[in-house]
């Protein structure tokens, strides 16, 4: 019934759906891919066609929010007529939490070619640097204070768990700590939070921003910073090389905002992101390994403090 109300058109009625899981974090957010069929009559054709569905924990104001954002940036330039846009809000139904979204055709970053990625990563800074100009400027702000906030229990958890990371880890906390604070004075932009590789979509000469729970008020260097700690992982874990792309990327980013953050800005979210990725892997069955180069990287990031 939600399927043949909101996304359907109104002659046509639904056939086989087949549901598909893409996400869960349990407690707060699933993510499905349905894919189902529709026909005007029992005579004509049958259409496949699929939405993406996201629920959200039970009375979360989120999925409001984040359906109200997503109506804001596409009417700001994120739309129809772009090659740089956002997926269509289609619907929100309160009852159940639930966002209803267009399902957008394309590849990640990662299962391009080594020859498609160059021209992949600068369409994600080019998208990225579109979204810190963009005029609809969302009322949630995140500083440098509560950036310091989420690294510190998370050092904490893995000195705890890890402690033959624990030395390191707060070596490394020590570093970045009076290293953000040093921004605090550059104004905030709009800001994806959570920005990386996964969250561009590329197809046709089109990249796609998706998800965008964290969408708020921030440093620009915090989306920079972070998706040139993504690579860094990717280079580690083989997937992607960083040669050529974080200059790439980059330069995306000044095709459409113009200017980059200071090198001190960058380095220091770029490190605060390195630190928080090898919290996270120290707890990955498969890339556990890399959590002590990942700090590694977030140490050599900073220039060396006497």
């Amino acid at each position: 019934p939600i399927l043949a109300k909101h996304v359907a058109a109104a002659s046509h009625s639904i056939g086989a759906i087949e549901p598909e899981m893409l996400g869960h974090r349990l407690g707060t957010r699933c993510i499905v891919r349905f894919r189902f069929e529709t026909r005007n009559g029992a005579a004509d054709p049958v259409f496949s066609a699929s939405v993406i569905a996201k629920l959200y924990k039970f009375r979360s104001a989120k999925g409001q929010r984040v359906f109200a954002d997503m109506q804001r940036l596409r009417a700001d330039g994120f739309g129809v007529g772009s090659d740089l846009t956002i997926p269509r809000p289609i619907a929100f139904l309160p009852d159940a939490n639930l966002l209803l979204m267009e399902d957008v055709p394309g590849k990640l970053l990662a299962d391009l070619s080594r020859g498609e990625q160059q021209a992949g990563t600068r369409a994600a800074g080019r998208i990225l640097g579109k979204l810190h100009t963009s005029t609809f400027r969302p009322p949630r702000r995140h500083g440098a204070e509560d950036e310091i906030a989420l690294l510190e229990p998370w050092v904490a958890l893995v000195s705890r768990i890890h402690p033959d990371l624990e030395a390191l880890a707060t070596r490394a906390l020590l570093a970045v700590r009076p290293a953000l604070p040093a921004c605090a004075d550059t104004e905030l932009t709009p800001s994806h939070r959570d920005f990386y590789d996964k969250q561009v979509l590329l197809a046709d000469g089109r990249a796609t921003l998706i998800d965008f729970d964290t969408h708020c008020m921030a440093d620009p260097a915090l989306d920079i910073g972070n998706f040139l700690a993504h690579l860094e992982l990717a280079r580690l874990q083989g997937i992607m090389p960083v040669d050529g792309l974080e200059g790439g990327f980059l330069d995306g980013y000044r095709r459409t905002a113009g200017t980059l953050p200071r090198d001190a800005r960058l380095a220091a979210y770029r490190a605060a992101s390195l630190l928080r990725l090898a919290c996270l892997y120290a707890f990955s069955t498969l890339w556990q390994t890399l959590a002590g180069p990942l700090i590694e990287a977030c140490l050599a990031t900073l220039p060396a403090r006497s």
